[in-house]
């Protein structure tokens, strides 16, 4: 959005500029600095009030601010409320959030209140116009219509690569659903790949969970015997490795790992990094061998030590394993290659065109590229996506571990676990976990989501067909309830679902001796009427209580005649 001045033929770009000379201008930014402080506070939620994927994170938010206010700063209109409702406007789930009343009672009320509103008019169709200005020149993260750069439809290769170290965990299912999604939106496929080179964490325990977690999910990879190991390919990466030596673009480090992280962080050559291409083909032969000498090196990457990105100052390609046997491999080799070196070489190998993954590893596709160059390997493109983090919730599967390891939870699969199983023993289905994902999109900004949102979608699963029935706890002693003009049994049947028919029916009996949990009997008292519900009122004639202050028995009468929902047509002898 761009305002010119006529006079001076200045010119105000950009749309949170432009918002707040129209505040100024229409005296809607408050009548002192600290109220046109907070204005400027909540004008920076303008873009999160537009983007698709964002949005649900904002009205939690504003659901919460509007408890107790009527707008959004202060108690007049200011622009805050004119910029935030107008491109809630321009938000294609708008719409729907509000008719389903998802986006929270508190935002609907404040939403309705001023968009009603006519004075500033003006105001509502210069923000309407610079929100569809924005959204067709606005990159497409923060939902799944991404255009992947040179994608060729029925040509396009993506690839989900997880370490058999752990179960798969919400994290895990955010990159798997999109790599699955590409694949499918463009008929490509999607490869299903166990990272499999780190012997001393992996299992065929974790490789079994993994492939039926993705059954379960309904993902596409081809079938089992479509599935791929990093261990496949490790004679080419021994090769690999030896080329980059042979190149002078390789060479093997005996440096402790401390020091070395050290070196790394100051920017310091390690004194290894000067030894001759023979002398590193001699201790690479030692390494791959295990032999004493050979174990105490690692091979790294002879790439730049002075760059700004980490990642490029000589990375560590290749270390000693020789005391675990691998999964898959047992003892037939005593080298392991990293994730950071083998991932690019089997990408290019295995024909995978799109690289999806979290931005943790935007700083690392530049190793990734320069891996490939150097081998004259097709290179793929490469797109970041934002984490899914929750607050109060580990994602490492390292910390994960420990606690199935001390015996403090019952497996990977317990219900207190963020793992596929364990959420789904919770009670998460299948349905409600995908729609939550999907709501994520491919978006690159990174957000700390609340439990609520997920469980809230699963709960809109769940509503439409989940049976409906009646418990009474018994952790405290319930009591009885004596109807003195009720029948002595009588039996109805009645839907399981009151809105869907199609669940199935349930018999309810009815009887002049019901039970009602105690925390909700201590609450009555004579003479009050009480709603017995799926029934009718009833008057509630005396309460017993024993010396611990809990309720025995209550007696009544019913009152129906003030009840038109009552499934038995029991006539009301009260007088």
């Amino acid at each position: 959005m761009t305002l010119t001045n006529a006079a001076t033929n200045e010119k105000l770009t950009g749309a949170l500029f432009v918002l707040r000379y129209l505040g100024r201008v229409n005296n809607l930014y408050g009548h002192d600095a600290m109220t046109a402080t907070q204005v400027d506070f909540m004008l920076q939620y303008v873009p999160q009030a537009q983007d698709k994927a964002e949005v649900m994170g904002l009205l939690e938010i504003l659901q919460s601010h509007l408890s107790f206010r009527t707008f959004l700063v202060g108690h007049s209109i200011t622009i805050a409320d004119y910029a935030i409702a107008t491109a809630l406007i321009e938000n294609p789930r708008w719409a729907s959030l509000a008719k389903a009343g998802t986006a929270g009672s508190n935002v609907i009320r404040w939403f309705n209140f001023i968009t009603s509103r006519k004075e500033l008019s003006s105001v509502i169709e210069l923000q309407n116009t610079n929100a569809q200005t924005a959204r067709k020149a606005k990159d497409s993260s923060g939902s799944y219509d991404i255009a992947l750069k040179n994608a060729v439809q029925g040509k396009v290769v993506t690839r989900f690569p997880p370490e058999p170290s752990g179960y798969l965990h919400i994290g895990h299912i955010k990159a798997l659903l999109l790599n699955d999604y590409f694949a499918k939106h463009y008929e490509g496929r999607m490869i299903l790949r166990f990272d499999d080179t780190n012997p001393s964490k992996e299992k065929d325990e974790y490789v079994q969970s993994i492939i039926e977690d993705c059954d379960t999910l309904g993902v596409n990879y081809g079938g089992r015997e479509k599935i791929t190991n990093t261990s496949d390919w490790f004679p080419l990466l021994l090769d690999c490795a030896t080329t980059l030596i042979k190149q002078g673009l390789a060479y093997c480090d005996d440096t402790k790992k401390d020091p070395m992280r050290e070196q790394r962080k100051q920017k310091i050559e390690s004194a290894a990094r000067s030894n001759t291409i023979e002398q590193n083909l001699a201790i690479w032969e030692e390494m791959k061998a295990g032999t004493e000498n050979g174990v105490r090196y690692v091979l790294r990457g002879k790439i730049d030590m002075q760059s700004e990105n980490g990642t490029l100052r000589d990375p560590t390609f290749y270390r000693c394993v020789v005391d675990i046997p691998h999964h898959r491999t047992g003892r037939k080799f005593n080298v392991y290659p990293t994730y950071d070196f083998a991932c690019p070489i089997v990408d290019s190998q295995e024909g995978v065109t799109h690289v999806l993954r979290s931005v943790e590893f935007e700083a690392r596709d530049e190793q990734f590229r320069w891996i490939l160059h150097q081998l004259k390997l097709r290179v793929p493109e490469i797109w970041e996506y934002s984490r899914l983090n929750f607050v109060h919730t580990l994602m490492s599967k390292r910390k994960l571990q420990w606690f199935v390891d001390t015996n403090r939870v019952k497996g990977w699969t317990d219900p207190r676990f963020p793992t596929v199983r364990g959420l789904l023993r919770r009670g998460l289905t299948v349905e409600g976990l995908r729609k939550f994902i999907e709501s994520q999109g491919a978006s690159r900004n990174s957000t700390l989501m609340q439990w609520d949102k997920l469980w809230t979608m699963n709960k809109k699963v769940i509503d439409p067909i989940a049976p409906r029935f009646t418990v009474i706890s018994t952790e405290a002693k319930p009591c009885v309830f004596e109807l003195a003009d009720a029948p002595k049994c009588e039996v109805k049947s009645l839907d399981l679902h009151p809105k869907t028919p199609a669940v199935g029916k349930k018999d309810v009996y009815y009887s002049h001796r019901i039970l009602l949990e105690q925390d909700d009997a201590k609450t009555i008292e004579p003479g009050q009427e009480v709603t017995l519900m799926g029934w009718g009122n009833a008057i509630v004639d005396t309460v017993a209580k024993d010396e611990n202050g809990n309720v025995t028995q209550l007696t009544g009468h019913l009152n129906l005649k003030v009840c038109s929902f009552c499934p038995l047509k029991i006539e009301n002898k009260q007088k």
